[in-house]
This record gives C-alpha cells, sequence and structure tokens, in this order.
C-alpha cells in the first residue's frame, strides 16, 4: 500500500506516489500529470511487491555481467553438477555475454 499526494508546480498540478519497499524504507516515484498514471504506477507496484518481482530502481542501473556473475557463483558445485555448471558458463561466455553484459538491468524490455 502507498500513498498519492497533489503536488503544485511551474508546470501545472503534478502528483506523487510514495510506498515501502520490500525491505521496508520508502521511495517514491513524482512528477506523474494525472492521477490515473499514479494509481496505476501504485498498483504495479504493489502487485510487483506481492509476486516478489520488485526490482529497486537504483538497483536497476547495474550492468546484467553483476547479476549474473553472482548467479553463477550460487549455481556452482556442490549446488549442482559440474557438467551442467560448465554449460551454464559456456552459454554465459558464448552466447549471452556478447550481447548482454553490459546492458544494465532497467534498459531491459520484454518486448
Amino acid at each position: 500500500m502507498g500513498t498519492i499526494t497533489r503536488n503544485k508546480t511551474g508546470k501545472g498540478r503534478r502528483y506523487r506516489v510514495r510506498y515501502r519497499k520490500p525491505d521496508h524504507t520508502e521511495a517514491e516515484k513524482r512528477g506523474f500529470t494525472t492521477i490515473r498514471e499514479a494509481k496505476l504506477c501504485l498498483s504495479m507496484v504493489t502487485v510487483a511487491k506481492s509476486k516478489g518481482e520488485y526490482i529497486d530502481p537504483p538497483s536497476s542501473r547495474v550492468p546484467v555481467r553483476m547479476f549474473a556473475d553472482s548467479w553463477l557463483r550460487s549455481e556452482q558445485p556442490p549446488m549442482s553438477k559440474p557438467s551442467y555448471y560448465m554449460t551454464l558458463e559456456r552459454s554465459w561466455k558464448n552466447h549471452v555475454a556478447p550481447v548482454w553484459a553490459d546492458r544494465e538491468i532497467f534498459s531491459i524490455r520484454r518486448s
């Protein structure tokens, strides 16, 4: 849950959304021109938190390489078989890294 507040700026009326992140710290997004946009943003954040898919905006500015490195470390033996890990590592180096390694996570869209 969160709150939507209205404030007046030089460009007219704008709306601000405040909510709590999963780690219980407060976050806000501002600059919405309509209350509908603000409600939609708050709804999307609430649904993402409830599904466990919430990504903190500052954290999403890291390159995919950092995420992949930590994920590959978590898959190392004894968590998985050595042959499976070698396949993952090889696929990352040969197919995924050349295209995706330097992209920031927030810039990737599903489409």
